[in-house]
């Protein structure tokens, strides 16, 4: 009986370590790279999630401005 337990609560912990860094930090956003071209949509990257000090230098971060072509981070 022990080692059913033992077991299932070795489980659960690998579930919660592998979800995304949400549930356990709290301090985490979805983030994507976009390029606007003319202020309209040009190219985007996939999102991902970013937690602490990652997060905190995609949101220190200013959009990229080349002509009519800006570059910048979009977070939610």
């Amino acid at each position: 009986m022990k080692r059913k337990v033992a077991y299932a609560i070795f489980f659960i912990l690998v579930a919660v370590s592998v979800n995304s860094c949400e549930l356990l930090l709290q301090n985490c956003m979805t983030c994507k790279m976009v390029i606007y071209n003319n202020n309209e949509v040009f190219q985007e990257y996939p999102e991902s999630v970013y937690c602490d000090e990652q997060l905190a230098e995609i949101l220190a971060k200013q959009p990229i401005i080349n002509g009519s072509q800006t570059t910048k981070w979009e977070c939610r």
